[in-house]
């Protein structure tokens, strides 16, 4: 919840274009739509727990490199448009996995409960994040946003 605002408003802060802020999101949303398809497969052929944490090692990865770039002024469109591209990538795959493991920790007789928990938590998630982030941005700046 916390990368498309952070991507959003950096764009808007680098090129003062709301079609630039769509198009940051249009790039994550390719990266999700190309991988969604094979990233099933993916999990289920390499394993859920190594690839979600390969997944989320990757993350990490990029919004570290992200942060350094936006913290030492080294920063373009092009890197943040990449940046939306390749978190669309390891979000379909963290998503994937998620799924996944869901049903293995709680089997097929609590799936419903398991899957209205892991809803429930990203539903609120999606209210918290957003609020602290703004609230990084405003007292650290934009290259805070992506250390958390």
């Amino acid at each position: 919840m916390v990368t498309p605002m952070a991507v959003g408003w950096l764009v808007l802060i680098l090129t003062d274009s709301p079609l630039w802020v769509g198009i940051s999101a249009g790039a994550s949303g390719l990266g999700l739509t190309l991988l969604s398809p094979i990233a099933g497969v993916l999990v289920d052929r390499y394993g859920r727990r190594d690839l979600l944490l390969a997944t989320l090692v990757a993350e990490m990865t990029c919004a570290l490199l992200m942060g350094f770039l936006v913290h030492t002024s080294n920063i373009s469109v092009v890197y943040v448009l990449l940046f939306a591209f390749i978190m669309g990538i390891t979000g379909a795959t963290r998503y994937s996995c998620v799924s996944a493991l869901t049903l293995d920790l709680v089997g097929h007789l609590n799936l419903l409960k398991g899957v209205a928990a892991n809803f429930f938590s990203m539903t609120v998630m999606g209210v918290v994040a957003p609020v602290t982030l703004g609230w990084i941005i405003r007292s650290q700046g934009i290259p805070y946003a992506y250390y958390f």
